[in-house]
């Protein structure tokens, strides 16, 4: 185990937080990379997806003998692991953004939220169209009460993306912001989840946003789709 400090337990909530850009879209984003990018992006999906398996199946077998700190720190083990490997990358390649954006969801994920964020702009510095690593940035900041730098990132990634679930997903995390200020300002977060249902269409962030504001409105929202 690492020898720096660490909370504890952080159990499965920084993985499970991390997943949320890795949507069904984010296979067809990787689709549209170029090799070297597409190669860092399964790199990524790997990466995390292992955390979670692996994590997960020392969940079931802990939860039956009661063993909640050794699932907390194995858990904590296999991130420093991901971290120190994508550091190694990088040692090969400084200029791999996708080992940067990587690191820095990690390092995130890991409590490390000041150097998480000397990455995000790393990255974001040399390629300010990467959507996915502001909508990243932007959930970051916003996990770490700074919503009003978090909206400046989903309102970038609505000038810049390309896809429209891309601009859907930052329409929702606009509208989460709007929910949870003090006081909620409930009027916008519906008109966010609005436009992320008609840009969304068939995702699972249009989903999400019908399911609040059928919350919201005391109504379900249908689908767009034809039966």
């Amino acid at each position: 185990m690492s020898s720096r400090h660490r909370p504890k337990p952080r159990a499965l909530q920084p993985v499970r937080r991390h997943l949320a850009p890795m949507q069904p879209t984010f296979i067809r984003r990787l689709l549209r990379l170029k090799p070297g990018q597409l190669a860092a992006g399964l790199i990524a999906a790997l990466v995390v997806c292992s955390l979670v398996a692996s994590t997960l199946g020392t969940v079931v077998f802990d939860a039956a003998r009661g063993g909640s700190d050794d699932v907390a720190e194995n858990d904590a083990d296999q991130v420093d692991q991901a971290i120190q490997d994508q550091r190694d990358r990088l040692e090969d390649n400084p200029d791999d953004t996708g080992a940067m954006g990587l690191l820095a969801s990690l390092l995130a994920s890991d409590g490390q939220i000041a150097e998480a964020n000397r990455w995000y702009e790393e990255v974001l510095t040399r390629n300010p169209n990467d959507v996915t690593v502001r909508l990243n940035f932007g959930r970051q900041l916003a996990s770490n009460d700074r919503p009003a730098d978090a909206r400046l990132q989903f309102q970038r990634v609505i000038e810049i993306a390309q896809q429209p679930v891309d601009r859907a997903t930052a329409h929702f995390e606009l509208g989460r912001l709007a929910e949870q200020a003090a006081p909620p300002r409930l009027d916008e977060a519906i008109s966010e989840y609005q436009f992320t249902v008609s840009e969304g269409a068939d995702a699972f962030v249009a989903e999400q946003a019908r399911d609040r504001l059928a919350e919201l409105l005391g109504t379900p929202v249908a689908s767009p789709i034809a039966a």
